[in-house]
């Protein structure tokens, strides 16, 4: 389990990992670290706090605190990009 915030709202949540990819990448979270997560939402509430649950939620690799500049909207700006 990893308890995070998703960085633009701010909302706490909780991502229940399951899979041992997904753990052994937990495994090397330090405080501070950004992670990118997919999962279903299970619930809004966790029974003790207003958070966010995803379960069971897949961790894919340590992420940027930010998006790469000229990179994140390049499709918006020119169609043809890849």
């Amino acid at each position: 389990m990893v308890l995070c915030r998703e960085p633009a709202s701010e909302l706490p949540v909780t991502l229940v990992a399951e899979s041992r990819q997904s753990m052994e990448l937990a495994r090397t979270l330090m405080p501070g670290d950004h992670v990118a997560a997919r999962g279903r939402l299970l619930s809004l509430r966790d029974g003790i706090t207003n958070r966010f649950v995803v379960r069971p939620a897949v961790l894919d690799f340590k992420d940027r605190s930010s998006p790469k500049a000229g990179r994140e909207l390049l499709r918006e700006i020119d169609p043809k990009a890849k």
